[in-house]
């Protein structure tokens, strides 16, 4: 996204150094162009939105994986309880990525995670700055 005064953008690092397989990664930066400064989540919800957040992100893994409850999902992640809010993220105009890279969550072969969550659905935990910037 390079939008709205913010700069949205996806470093992509691939290595090898031998074995069954290359690690690869997403890592993920937003940038406020009018105050040239990092945003991070302090800056786009407000006070109090941990918990509720990271029930979105659960649901939203559940959805990644076709599971209908929290509990069938230790069949893919290592340990849902254990999951917390990554700091790695993406804006765009509709909503906020999360995205967890190889490991992070999940086995190699589940590959990288993202979940999308849009505007519409956190709206009760967005800044009134924020909602105002993006114009939700």
């Amino acid at each position: 996204m390079n939008d709205k005064n913010i700069l949205s953008y996806c470093t992509y690092n691939y290595n090898y150094t031998g074995g069954a397989h290359g690690s690869s990664s997403e890592l993920f930066e937003n940038i406020d162009l009018k105050k040239c400064k990092k945003i991070e989540l302090k800056d786009i919800f407000a006070p109090g939105y941990k918990s509720k957040l990271k029930e979105n992100i659960l649901s939203g893994i559940t959805k990644c994986f076709g599971v209908k409850t929290l509990e069938e999902l230790n069949q893919f992640i290592f340990d849902y309880p254990s999951v917390e809010i990554t700091d790695n993220f993406y804006l765009n105009n509709s909503g906020i990525g999360f995205v967890y890279n190889e490991y992070e969550i999940a086995p190699y072969c589940s590959g990288t995670i993202n979940v999308f969550i849009e505007y519409s659905e956190l709206k009760n935990l967005l800044k009134k700055d924020f909602i105002k910037k993006m114009e939700i």
